[in-house]
């Protein structure tokens, strides 16, 4: 019966090492390659989701103005009607935000909401354009 105990004892202790080693590299901070490949990944994602031709945009640029994350990454679509940009935020353990915004202010007002509306329609449409 001992060599029983003795293997559980070493099938416990197995686990917790692989977790251990687990929770650690979940935690780690990706190196700015990785984050920026990451970002780019996730940008790529969200206009095909949204049927944007990523070529429409300009990025990815560090994005200098967001604090309280490790890497910040933003790709812009601009044309005489207005600006679209798509923010990445990349942090411990490859964790990814994806948000967006248009040149003015979001005020949650339905107005705003209309005019992120209208520029994704826009993008859109010049995407089919370019195709």
């Amino acid at each position: 019966m001992p060599a029983i105990g003795n293997k559980i004892r070493i099938l416990l202790l197995a686990i917790v090492a692989v977790g251990g080693f687990l929770l650690f590299d979940l935690a780690r901070l990706p190196t700015i390659d990785e984050a920026r490949e990451i970002a780019t990944g996730t940008f790529e994602r969200y206009a095909q989701q949204q049927k944007f031709n990523p070529e429409l945009f300009e990025g990815p640029a560090e994005a200098l103005s967001v604090s309280g994350v490790a890497y910040a990454y933003e790709w812009t679509y601009s044309d005489p009607e207005g600006t679209f940009t798509v923010l990445v935020l990349v942090d411990r353990g490859a964790w990814t935000h994806i948000s967006f915004h248009t040149g003015d202010s979001y005020d949650g007002s339905r107005a705003a909401i209309d005019e992120i509306e209208r520029l994704e329609q826009r993008i859109r449409e010049r995407s089919r354009g370019s195709e």
